[in-house]
């Protein structure tokens, strides 16, 4: 979610979690249920329900606040990452990006242990150094990132995207066609 100033949403899952623990990432995921109207696949419609499921879940974010309409369609990925000797992840993700004012959310302590929000010269950095700020100024902390997020920040595609952000809205999605259509393909050997 990309709020009117630009800024993007992370999220940090509890310790709690099976898989990818107290790691940051995109602000959600949509992962479609086999039900009918989460499979529904004209102007991927499905996923839109889904994810405004999950963000209402996850974020406490109401359908009404962020509607199916809010959600704009990028693109998709096919995602590969262990994670252990017995866990690993292999899906297809659909990428939407949403832009509204949203209040403070009222997230799932069983979901969401913790929200920032990072501009793009913030989220570079943590990239780069693995770090974050603390709240005491001048310290820094180790972060871990979700192998997910992490692909498709250095893939280029994010930031990619953030920087057409106002065209992709206005134009409701991708102006390159093939980009939209195609799945790209992102697998990560250790995470």
């Amino acid at each position: 979610v990309y709020m009117a100033r630009w800024i993007f949403r992370l999220t940090r899952s509890p310790s709690e979690m099976l898989q990818r623990f107290y790691r940051w990432t995109n602000t959600c995921c949509s992962h479609p249920l086999y039900r009918p109207e989460e499979l529904e696949e004209q102007d991927y419609i499905g996923a839109k329900r889904a994810a405004c499921r999950k963000l209402e879940h996850e974020l406490g974010i109401s359908p009404d606040t962020i509607t199916t309409d809010d959600l704009v369609f990028l693109t998709r990925i096919i995602y590969q990452a262990p994670s252990d000797d017995q866990w690993g992840e292999h899906e297809v993700d659909y990428i939407f990006f949403a832009q509204k004012d949203i209040p403070d959310v009222a997230f799932n302590p069983n979901e969401v242990q913790e929200v920032k929000y990072v501009s793009e010269t913030e989220l570079r950095k943590m990239l780069k150094t693995r770090t974050m700020p603390t709240e005491e100024k001048g310290l820094e902390k180790r972060v871990l990132l979700t192998p997910w997020f992490t692909m498709i920040a250095e893939s280029g595609l994010l930031f990619k995207w953030w920087s057409n952000l106002t065209s992709i809205m206005e134009n409701k999605g991708l102006s390159d066609v093939n980009e939209a259509n195609m799945i790209h393909p992102l697998k990560m050997e250790n995470a």
